[in-house]
This record gives C-alpha cells, sequence and structure tokens, in this order.
C-alpha cells in the first residue's frame, strides 16, 4: 500500500503544479536580453535601471556642419565624449595648416594618445598631480598639420595664409581623403593697426587683400570636404582693439552663417575656472592667460595650454562626427 503525503506537503504539491503548467503556457520576456524563453520558472527580481544606450555612429562619418561653435564652455565636455564618438572622430580625416602655435596644438594632440612610460618631459612639464592625461584611444594619426608654408617662412602675412590655404586645398585632387579642412591666422596678425579686421570681411573687390569671400568659394568648389573656421590666436601683449574686432566679426559670419568655429580666441582667454584674462599692455581686451604660457608677452603654449587646446580640438572633431553633448 503506497504511503500517504502529509496534507501540508500534498497542498504544496498541487501549488507548485498549477505554476508550473501555468509558466509553462507562458511566454516569458527576460529583460535586458530581449529573447523568449519557456519553460522556466523566474523569480521577481530587483532591476538595475539601465541608461540609455549612445547611438554608435557608422564607420567613416560626414562631416556635420550646423551650429557648432566650440569656445571655453566646451572643454569640459572632453571628458564626456562616448568612446563610440572618439573612434568616429578618429575616423575622419582632416588637414589643419598652422603656424607655430597650431605646432603647440599638434604636440599636446600627441601627448593625449602617447602612452609611452616614463611620460615625455614636453607632456608633463609644469602640470599639477592628476592632470597628466593619456590614453592610445586618442589616435589622431588622421588629423594632419601643417605649417602655413616651409621653414623658416612658416608664419607669412596674415594675406598670404589665406592665399597658400586656398591653394593647398584646391591642390588636393580629387582622390584626396580630406574631408575637414582649416587653417588659422596668429596673434602677430593682429597687432595694434593691423588692417585685418577692417578688411577681411568686408568683401570689397576694389583693394588686393583676401577674404572671407575666398573661402566661401573655396567651399563651394570642394563640396565634399567641409572648411572649419578658426578665430584668431591670442598673446599676453595681444589683445589689441583689432583682435577683439577681427575675433568678433568672425564670431558672428559663423553663427549667423551655421559653419563651425574653433573659437580658441575664447579659449586662451579664459582660465580653467571660467575667469577673463586680458592683456598686459593695459588694452583690457581679452588675452592668452598666463595660465597657459611661459612667456612675459608672447603667445606660445605651455603644457596645460597645449592640453586644453587638444582637448578642444576633440570635442570638435567629435561634433562634426556627430556627437550631440
Amino acid at each position: 500500500m503506497r504511503p500517504k503525503l502529509p496534507l501540508a506537503l500534498f497542498s504544496i504539491f498541487i501549488v507548485w503544479g498549477f505554476v508550473f503548467n501555468l509558466v509553462k503556457t507562458q511566454t516569458v520576456t527576460a529583460y535586458p536580453l530581449l529573447q523568449t524563453d519557456t519553460n522556466e520558472i523566474f523569480l521577481p527580481v530587483v532591476l538595475k535601471a539601465v541608461p540609455t544606450p549612445v547611438p554608435t555612429p557608422t564607420s567613416a562619418p560626414t562631416p556635420v556642419a550646423a551650429g557648432i561653435v566650440i569656445n571655453h564652455t566646451a572643454i569640459t565636455q572632453f571628458d564626456r565624449i562616448p568612446d563610440s564618438y572618439i573612434t568616429a572622430a578618429s575616423q575622419l580625416h582632416s588637414l589643419f595648416r598652422h603656424a607655430s602655435v597650431g605646432d603647440n596644438i599638434d604636440i599636446g594632440l600627441d601627448c593625449l594618445m602617447n602612452t609611452t612610460l616614463p611620460r615625455p618631459n614636453v607632456c608633463t612639464t609644469g602640470l599639477l598631480p592628476g592632470q597628466d592625461l593619456y590614453d592610445s584611444k586618442y589616435d589622431r594619426s588622421n588629423w594632419d598639420f601643417e605649417f602655413h608654408a616651409p621653414p623658416p617662412s612658416q608664419n607669412p602675412g596674415w594675406w598670404d595664409k589665406v592665399n597658400f590655404f586656398v591653394s593647398r586645398v584646391d591642390g588636393l585632387g580629387s582622390g584626396s581623403s580630406y574631408q575637414v579642412v582649416a587653417f588659422k591666422f596668429g596673434y602677430v596678425d593682429a597687432y595694434t593697426g593691423s588692417a585685418i579686421d577692417n578688411v577681411f570681411f568686408t568683401r570689397n573687390a576694389n583693394d588686393s587683400y583676401p577674404g572671407i569671400e575666398d573661402l566661401e568659394v573655396l567651399q563651394t568648389r570642394h563640396p565634399n570636404k567641409l572648411v572649419v573656421l578658426w578665430t584668431m590666436g591670442l598673446a599676453r601683449a595681444i589683445g589689441t582693439v583689432d583682435s577683439t574686432s577681427f575675433n568678433n566679426q568672425m564670431r558672428t559670419y559663423a553663427i549667423t552663417n551655421e559653419i563651425p568655429l574653433m573659437d580658441i580666441a575664447d579659449i586662451q582667454s579664459h582660465r580653467p575656472n571660467g575667469t577673463l584674462c586680458v592683456d598686459n599692455q593695459g588694452n583690457n581686451q581679452p588675452a592668452l592667460c598666463d595660465e597657459y604660457t611661459e612667456e612675459i608677452n608672447g603667445g606660445h603654449l605651455n603644457t596645460l595650454g597645449k592640453q586644453i587646446m587638444a582637448k578642444a580640438y576633440w570635442v570638435m572633431m567629435a561634433r562634426l562626427a556627430g556627437w550631440q553633448p
């Protein structure tokens, strides 16, 4: 004779069988795997909220143009660039023409991706503990920096900086892989009395100077390349009325026409805490902060200044790759 089960145990079997049959007939979705399971029993669990994933851009992105201004407020965005957009930015091919300060920025970009230990002095001198930053993911191999002209003539007059840039882009040929092209003026182009702020935006066909119209026509000739604009770099003794006037006109033009702008002047003239720096000549004009240079009157960047501008360059390229902070 089969032994009788205790009533309590028999009741448990009845309930368990009911649950098993109920689950067996249901389709259960397992989060976050999003796959269907059957014949399974799921005990209640508490799930941690999963953040909305950042969309992964496609490879070889097309540069995005509208509404991008990289100024001193964008520096803090560097730490928030998703890895997917760091990769996308590194895949953009860019050409940037410059003089000595551009060479400083070039070094800053190399320092961000240089994982050599011990760290090169050029990447660490003067930095406070915790300020040194580097990671091989910051691969800028596709971003080419060139002098306006071969040394010792790498810093010609501002008009030739325009002319040489236009000739360089026109000469790239249809097989060029560059998607982003740019150049910058230097602080030496805005000494007191310089004509640059008076003629660059006037579109005067009767003067001999190149101007913004030359860059407009260049962009029209090369629709597969994006011409990015820059404000003019500053020094301790320059800010001048001329540099401020030129930079304000460049900002207005870029914003009005929705052309990407690297506002190096705004970045250089604001300390890491956001306060404004002015020149040391008594003109009360925005100028390069002492924190970013070792020079008394000049504008060449120290290690922190190089790093700040390298971060700004990465934010710009990530934005061009489609990142929305």
